[in-house]
C-alpha cells in the first residue's frame, strides 16, 4: 500500500472517529431520557387502553387534501354524526408516482362484510400510517356505485372501491370494534 493511501485511510478512519465520538448536546445524554414505564402483565398495547393508536386517529376535513392525525376523542366525534361506519381490515397501501405524490390506503370491511374502502389519495402523505392486518373502525362516504381508482400514469393499479373513509380509529381486535360501533350507534 503507498503511503499516500495509507495516509488518507488514516484521515478517513480519524474523520469518522471523530464524527461518531462527537457531543449529541445535553437533550440525549441518559441522565436527560425517560423511558416510559410498562406493565409487562398488560395485554393493552401502548397508550389507553384498548386503543391500539396510542390515542390518535385519522381524521379528513371537507375539501382537504392531507388527512390529520389528532386525537381520538376527536375522530369518534366526527364518527358519531356520520352516515357509514365499519369494521375495517388495512390491505395494502400503495405510493404514487406522480411529482406531487400521494399514498393510497384500501381497507377490506369486515363488518358489514364484503367492500372495499380507500383512504388518501393524490397529495396525500401516509408513509408508513397503516401496516397490512391492522383492524380500524371507519366513517365512510359511501360512493353511488363502485369505482375504480386506477390511474395508469400516476402508478395506481385498478382497485374497485365501494366508499372513502372520512374518520379512522385503530381498534386492537375485532370485539373492541364491533364494541365501538354499537356505541356509535351504526
Amino acid at each position: 500500500m503507498s503511503s499516500a493511501r495509507a495516509s488518507l485511510l488514516a484521515a478517513l478512519a480519524a474523520m469518522f472517529w471523530a464524527v461518531g465520538c462527537r457531543s449529541t448536546g445535553p437533550e440525549n445524554k441518559p441522565e436527560n431520557v425517560t423511558v416510559p414505564a410498562v406493565d409487562a402483565s398488560s395485554t393493552d398495547p401502548p397508550g389507553e387502553a384498548g386503543d391500539a393508536s396510542g390515542g390518535k386517529g385519522w381524521l379528513v376535513e371537507e375539501g382537504q387534501v392531507q388527512p390529520k392525525h389528532v386525537d381520538r376523542s376527536e375522530v369518534l366525534a366526527k364518527m358519531k354524526g356520520a352516515t357509514h361506519r365499519a369494521l375495517l381490515v388495512h390491505d395494502e397501501q400503495i405510493e404514487e408516482c406522480s411529482s406531487m405524490g400521494g399514498s393510497h390506503a384500501f381497507f377490506t370491511m369486515v363488518e358489514p362484510s364484503g367492500g372495499v374502502i380507500h383512504f388518501g389519495g393524490h397529495g396525500a402523505q401516509l408513509i408508513n400510517a397503516f401496516q397490512k392486518g391492522e383492524l380500524w373502525v371507519a366513517a365512510y362516504e359511501k360512493l353511488p356505485q363502485p369505482e375504480s381508482v386506477k390511474n395508469e400514469p400516476w402508478c395506481v393499479p385498478d382497485r374497485t372501491i365501494e366508499g372513502r373513509a372520512i374518520a379512522l380509529v385503530q381498534v386492537a381486535s375485532r370485539e373492541e370494534g364491533e364494541r365501538l360501533l354499537r356505541e356509535l350507534g351504526r
